[in-house]
C-alpha cells in the first residue's frame, strides 16, 4: 500500500510539473485599434482561447463616415513556430463580418499583426490588413489582457 501511495504521488507531481513547465499562453484581451486606410475608424474586438494558439473574437466598427460594422476573426498565434518569448506575439488570420452602408457590404479579408506586452495586462497592437475587411489598410492600437 506504501509503495501505491508512493507511485501515485510521484506521478501526481510529475503531472502537475510538467503542465507548469508547458502552460499553454493566454490570449484573451480586449483590443482596441484606429484602422488607417481605405476604412478610417475604430474597431474593438474581444478575443478569448478556443485552442493552444487560436482564438476567436467577436468585432464591431465603427468608420468616421458614420458607417458600422459587426463580424467575427479568428487567429493563430506563431510563438511556438518562430519561438517568441514575452513580450511578443505573432498572429495572423481571417475575418468574417457585414457593414452597414448605403447598400450594405459582406466584408471577408485577412490580417497579420503583432503585439508587444508592455506588461501583464497592457500591450500594444500593429495589425496589416487586407481584402474587403471591417477594417483595411493599417491598424495601430491597445490590448487589455484579463
Amino acid at each position: 500500500m506504501k509503495r501505491i501511495c508512493t507511485t501515485l504521488a510521484l506521478a501526481i507531481l510529475l503531472f502537475a510539473g510538467g503542465n507548469s513547465l508547458n502552460a499553454q499562453e493566454v490570449y484573451e484581451a480586449l483590443n482596441m485599434k484606429i484602422d488607417i486606410g481605405s476604412i478610417f475608424g475604430i474597431n474593438v474586438n474581444y478575443e478569448f482561447d478556443i485552442a493552444d494558439q487560436i482564438t476567436v473574437a467577436p468585432v464591431a466598427l465603427i468608420d468616421f463616415d458614420g458607417d458600422f460594422g459587426i463580424g467575427a476573426r479568428g487567429a493563430y498565434y506563431f510563438d511556438e513556430i518562430f519561438s517568441l518569448t514575452e513580450p511578443w506575439d505573432t498572429y495572423a488570420g481571417l475575418e468574417l463580418g457585414y457593414r452597414f452602408t448605403n447598400n450594405g457590404d459582406f466584408a471577408l479579408g485577412i490580417f497579420i499583426g503583432g503585439e508587444w506586452h508592455i506588461n501583464d495586462q497592457w500591450g500594444l497592437l500593429l495589425e496589416i490588413t487586407g481584402g474587403s475587411n471591417l477594417s483595411s489598410g493599417i491598424a495601430v492600437g491597445a490590448a487589455i489582457h484579463f
